[in-house]
């Protein structure tokens, strides 16, 4: 009943606020402005120009002609002016085989530039879905989870870029990277990126959630996160990226120089010291062809037995695989995408806890996880630059491996024929199909929502449930800012 009332509150009040801002620089994760985020990376593939740089996000969004409440002003933030924003929220799903639930949100903060170049983002959260998570590690509060999920502050130069503080980040062609990925918990953490002819280099390190100890009290396992990637424009139509990133900690263990060392090679680091960290490797390329189609990979390899001399190079390969397109404007009026994602089991895992691929209950890489892959399919029709409506279809199968399952190696124990089927144990199986619209119907008001059916075989990994599913979910977003004077 509350949250009721605040959100007649924000629709009454919205009518009567014409001083709104546009932001130049905002978060990847944030649902209302992941369009954003989307219709830049259709523009790249119409617009040369810094594809190079949005491979890795947060980065500088052009809000030229948008009019929703968070871009509704042309000009940028000056020394003078702060905004703040309000954005209440609903999501709703109901499906056949679930109760319809509504999951209510808030999310508020302010953005200020107090320099050209300077740009400082702070974003308070409460979640009453967040807050029914079984991953999620934080404080609850009357039934909603609250923290600050983005703090940051941005140095923005000519050739570099840092920014420090809590924040999401995106590093690949698309927005569900495997090394790391938009819907990945906001890390603590410095990044700094340098721009030099054909070459964009970027580094990241940071600290990642405590893990207590279950033999101890009082003690934790510190974790920390390195990665740096290497962008390079090979041609004005073909880019290639070379990425590294390492997970660490331990008791009493801190900073390291030789991880925070955005040239060294985290890898050879670990193998020289005789340290059981967990580092990740790989590579990825995007190729446009006449300003209309982009073709695009990525490659995660998280172990890879070269040598077969032991009973440890049995092991599996965990290795990802990304490979996509994006094609503008088939027949003059959809545009089409379509993708292939694979993660092998035991991807993002080890046999230390402390070092598997995680931060406050999320995966650092894709969400999808491991065990299991995807084919997709979509056809969009963007009607502006704010909203659009799609029809996609899409086929799954997922395993019973997980992230965090707890570390087993059979292949120490069978011999060399050690093999293993992919996906592993019962195997679930899902098709699904639905028409999407996701937009600003008016300038306060963002709607995302979904309504489609899914077959499911083996559901829950249960053989012979098999299901017909179904479903519809609807997010929707009141946005409310208003620009303060400071000086």
């Amino acid at each position: 009943m509350k949250f009721s009332i605040l959100l007649l509150f924000t629709l009454l009040l919205a009518g009567a606020i014409s001083d709104l801002c546009a932001t130049a620089l905002v978060p990847p994760n944030i649902p209302e402005f992941k369009l954003m985020y989307d219709y830049s990376r259709r523009e790249d593939i119409s617009t040369p120009g810094s594809r190079l740089e949005h491979n890795i996000a947060p980065y500088m969004l052009n809000t030229t002609g948008l009019k929703n409440a968070v871009a509704a002003r042309q000009e940028r933030l000056n020394a003078e002016k702060v905004l703040l924003y309000l954005f209440p929220s609903v999501d709703f799903r109901a499906a056949e085989y679930s109760r319809g639930r509504d999951y209510k949100s808030a999310r508020g903060g302010f953005i200020a530039a107090p320099s050209e170049k300077i740009y400082i983002l702070t974003d308070y959260f409460l979640d009453e879905k967040l807050a029914k998570d079984p991953d999620y590690t934080g404080h609850k509060w009357r039934g909603f989870a609250g923290e600050v999920e983005n703090a940051f502050i941005f140095y923005g130069g000519h050739r570099v870029e840092i920014m420090a503080g809590r924040f999401s980040s995106n590093w690949g062609p698309e927005g569900e990277s495997l090394i790391l990925s938009s819907t990945a918990r906001p890390m603590d953490a410095v990044s700094a990126r340098l721009k030099w002819g054909r070459l964009f280099f970027s580094s990241q390190f940071g600290q990642l959630q405590r893990f207590a100890s279950p033999d101890s009290i009082g003690a934790f396992d510190n974790r920390y996160f390195s990665a740096h990637r290497l962008d390079i424009r090979l041609s004005n139509n073909f880019n290639v990226g070379l990425f590294e990133s390492a997970i660490y900690g331990g008791k009493g263990r801190n900073f390291e120089i030789s991880y925070i060392n955005p040239l060294m090679f985290f890898h050879s680091i670990q193998l020289n010291d005789n340290v059981d960290d967990n580092t990740l490797f790989g590579a990825d390329f995007t190729y446009f062809i006449r300003n209309r189609h982009k073709i695009y990979g990525q490659l995660l390899i998280d172990d890879y037995q070269i040598d077969h001399k032991e009973s440890s190079d049995n092991e599996p390969n965990e290795i990802g695989i990304l490979l996509g397109f994006h094609s503008l404007n088939i027949f003059n009026f959809l545009d089409l995408k379509g993708e292939y994602l694979r993660i092998n089991n035991r991807v993002y895992n080890q046999f230390l806890s402390r070092n598997r691929y995680v931060n406050r209950g999320e995966l650092i890489g894709n969400n999808f996880g491991p065990d299991g892959d995807r084919w997709s399919l979509s056809a969009e029709k963007w009607l502006q630059s704010e909203n659009r409506v799609s029809f996609g279809v899409s086929y799954r199968r997922k395993g019973e491996g997980r992230y965090n399952d707890k570390w087993r190696a059979p292949w120490l124990f069978s011999g060399s024929d050690y093999d293993e089927p992919f996906p592993t144990g019962v195997v679930e199986k899902k098709f699904a199909a639905e028409f999407g619209f996701e937009g600003y119907p008016n300038k306060y008001i963002f709607v995302d929502a979904n309504a489609g059916i899914e077959h499911i075989v083996n559901f829950a990994h249960m053989e012979n449930d098999d299901r017909t599913n179904p479903f519809i979910s609807i997010r929707l977003s009141f946005l409310l800012g208003a620009t303060v004077r400071v000086q």
